[in-house]
């Protein structure tokens, strides 16, 4: 996709969520405390609803009175399983995270931007085969 960021992984990462969590646009969630355990990563807020719960980007959200709100677009918690070196096409950049793919495709998920550099010269991934790429 042209004008779609690349970065490269500097460290791997694994995600401790074995089952991501999705919301679908127009689903209330009740909104709760904001994320502050690392200030790279502002504007994410706890939500629940029909009993799943997760961190939620507070740009989706529409607020309906003190503690609810509404999903102003699909969403899910998924995060990609990376290691150094990995290259990353960014689709979005959202409060400190990256979401996006691998080139040529695979799934999608969230990575953080902390663990990135920008890999957007001629000569990014260089070297990268479809085995070391995926």
């Amino acid at each position: 996709m042209p004008g779609m960021r690349r970065y490269r992984v500097l460290e791997p990462r694994k995600t401790p969520y074995a089952k991501p969590i999705a919301f679908i646009r127009g689903e209330t969630v009740a909104v709760g405390r904001e994320f502050k355990d690392n200030p790279a990563w502002p504007g994410w807020v706890w939500c629940e609803a029909k009993q799943r719960r997760c961190w939620v980007p507070v740009q989706i959200i529409a607020k309906k009175g003190k503690n609810l709100g509404v999903l102003t677009e699909d969403y899910t918690a998924t995060e990609l399983i990376v290691a150094a070196g990995d290259i990353i096409e960014a689709e979005r950049e959202l409060n400190g995270w990256v979401w996006g793919k691998r080139p040529g495709g695979g799934c999608s998920g969230w990575v953080p931007l902390d663990i990135l550099e920008t890999a957007d010269s001629p000569s990014a991934g260089a070297g990268l085969t479809p085995e070391n790429s995926a």
